[in-house]
């Protein structure tokens, strides 16, 4: 992906990033024709999530088309707070044939304009895996869902949530962390991702910029080689150029869905 090199003539004439890049851009568009989606997407549907120490949660919830059953995705946000940028990706993945939520486990944030979760606690006063345990339990009641094939994709502060998570005892079967910083503690009640690595339990995929600045990538790299030393499953892509907004950064985005789809499909499907 990294490779700059030319080719050859025409096409193969183009730097091996730029084909690699439009080859997962084609790869995302037929991820997202499975059967069981639909491309009309309706509104998401809202629900209310008692969280730890009854903090006052609410999740966007997107489902695909057809009855079901079918996996859950849950999306988690940064240390902003839930907000477009993540509630975004929910029809993406939905269309993937993924029931998808994405919920707070913090204040902040803004959707469409109006802020989703004013009542939850600040991040540094939340206790943000019991809130993702509580979110999860909530998914796990709706209707036409797989109970047992939960897979997790984070944002930043979100993408450190999702592997602790995955490090606590949560029965996840996959963890998508994108842009994440994992030595850092999420809250003054939560630990940091990589102390906690050695009861790691779900296969991760890590996806990183090489230019983040608010997660610097050497926070992924030691992630990744911390895990792998402790025979962990972790699979890692690094983007050269990109930055911390890589989740929602039009050069990356197609790339970034397509391999996250990609991974949760192969880890969730029965």
């Amino acid at each position: 992906m990294k490779a700059r090199a030319a080719l050859g003539r025409g096409w193969l004439s183009l730097p091996a990033s730029v084909i690699m890049r439009v080859a997962w851009c084609v790869l995302f568009v037929a991820l997202l024709s499975v059967p069981t989606a639909s491309l009309a997407q309706p509104a998401p549907q809202w629900v209310d999530v008692e969280g730890a120490g009854g903090a006052k949660l609410r999740a966007a919830v997107f489902r695909p088309g057809g009855d079901g059953p079918f996996p859950i995705v849950m999306l988690l946000h940064g240390a902003s707070g839930l907000g477009d940028e993540v509630v975004g990706w929910g029809p993406d993945l939905s269309r993937a044939g993924f029931l998808v939520v994405a919920g707070c486990f913090g204040r902040g944030g803004s959707v469409q304009g109006v802020p989703p979760c004013p009542e939850a606690p600040l991040i540094n006063e939340t206790f943000a895996v019991r809130n993702l345990a509580a979110l999860i339990e909530a998914a796990r009641r709706l209707p036409g869902v797989q109970r047992d094939r939960i897979g997790l994709a984070g944002w930043s502060w979100g993408a450190a949530v999702a592997t602790l998570a995955a490090s606590s005892g949560i029965d996840v079967q996959a963890v998508v962390a994108v842009a994440g910083s994992y030595g850092l503690r999420i809250s003054r009640n939560d630990p940091s991702a990589l102390s906690q690595l050695d009861r790691l339990s779900a296969p991760v995929l890590i996806l990183h910029g090489t230019n983040d600045v608010g997660a610097p990538v050497r926070s992924a790299r030691n992630y990744e080689s911390s895990a792998r030393a402790q025979g962990k499953s972790v699979e890692a892509y690094y983007f050269e150029g990109a930055g911390h907004d890589i989740w929602f950064d039009p050069r990356f985005r197609a790339e970034v869905i397509g391999r996250a789809v990609e991974f949760l499909q192969r880890h969730l499907a029965r």
